[in-house]
């Protein structure tokens, strides 16, 4: 029988050590991926074309490669989704428990200093020892949140691992046993798009409300995004050779764009706020009760600047319009908010642990 998707063991956990794998393979840390790709070691081979030499002969592998792409639904009780998350924006303070749930409090970081990384290790048969892969540390320096079948889907726009291993290169942590111990906080809870109001006003105005709700949004998409230095031209050591040292921050920032439809273009407001330089501040304000459980998740933009508008006229359809805008800096929290940041993000789910550091129970 071939191997299939279905039967596949993913899991996901935190190292503070570049390169070193951390116990990966625990109770819990299971993720539910909708696409990993590729999930083997990529590597160009360099051809030596010297002088003299008659044909294409002689070539050495000196680079490894392990930069999946990886796609999956977030989940209010996830995994992986919120470990990408808590290590981008730097920092996740927890609080609580208060009605069984804890507050997940990323706070953002200009400079991301977080070491080592997130590892991943993955089963690719139901049962074999030999499918097993691992990448022991991987940074994600971008990312994007948008919806996919009325839920939220993350994806991931940059990896960059240190190196992927396999069963039986005597370099793998995780082994058989290991891995079939693998369990899921949830196989359910996706986080649904419907389920958020966008509320914005002026920058300087009131505290968000109801009233400030948009209306007839759609194809939304929240993207974060980093540069780091890849490090791949940085000297190791004769037992890592091929493997990646570990990326630094390049020091240019971070950026955060945001992005929606609206089916009817009002071509009069959006000049004329286009015209004046309005700044706005805005949330995504999402809530679900689930087993008696009340779940929240908030993204708090603190100044967003319009760029790029973009309007589509074709013959016999509605003009859509496309807003964008950068979040940037505020000199100050606006009035009901709790950061002065681009972003902040505030999360209650069942976990207790730091997706920060790491996310086992």
């Amino acid at each position: 029988m071939p191997a299939m998707g279905k039967l596949a063991t993913w899991a996901a956990n935190v190292s503070t050590t570049w390169g070193t794998a951390g116990t990966i393979a625990a109770a819990t840390n299971g993720f539910y991926p909708k696409t990993i790709d590729p999930v083997v070691l990529k590597g160009e081979p360099n051809i030596d074309d010297a002088s003299g030499m008659l044909g294409r002969t002689n070539y050495q592998r000196t680079q490894d490669i392990a930069d999946p792409s990886i796609t999956l639904a977030m989940r209010w009780n996830g995994h992986l989704e919120f470990l990408i998350m808590a290590r981008w924006m730097g920092d996740d303070t927890v609080t609580g428990p208060s009605s069984n749930l804890y507050t997940h409090t990323m706070n953002y970081n200009e400079v991301n200093i977080l070491t080592g990384g997130i590892g991943i290790v993955g089963r690719l048969d139901s049962s074999s020892a030999n499918s097993i892969m691992e990448i022991p540390t991987m940074k994600v320096p971008s990312f994007v949140m948008q919806p996919a079948d009325g839920f939220w889907d993350l994806s991931t726009n940059q990896t960059i691992g240190n190196s992927v291993y396999v069963a039986g290169d005597g370099k793998i942590t995780a082994d058989n046993t290991a891995v079939g111990n693998v369990t899921y906080r949830t196989s359910g809870q996706r986080m649904k798009f419907k389920a958020n109001p966008w509320r914005m006003n002026a920058q300087s105005g009131d505290a968000l409300d109801a009233d400030d709700a948009v209306l007839d949004v759609a194809n939304m998409s929240i993207s974060f995004e980093d540069s780091y230095h890849d490090m791949r031209d940085v000297l190791l050591d004769s037992t890592t050779p091929n493997e990646n040292a570990e990326p630094i921050p390049t020091g240019e920032g971070k950026r955060i764009m945001v992005s929606y439809e609206q089916k009817i273009y009002d071509y009069a407001t959006h000049r004329n706020v286009l015209n004046a330089g309005t700044e706005w501040k805005a949330d995504l304000v999402q809530t679900e009760t689930i087993g008696g459980d009340a779940y929240s998740f908030t993204m708090q933009f603190g100044r967003l600047i319009s760029i790029d508008p973009q309007v589509v006229s074709e013959r016999g359809l509605m003009m859509p319009m496309t807003h964008n805008y950068e979040a940037i800096d505020p000199a100050s929290a606006p009035t009901g908010m709790a950061a002065a940041t681009p972003v902040h993000i505030i999360l209650a789910n069942l976990l207790s642990r730091t997706y920060e550091t790491n996310a086992a129970p």
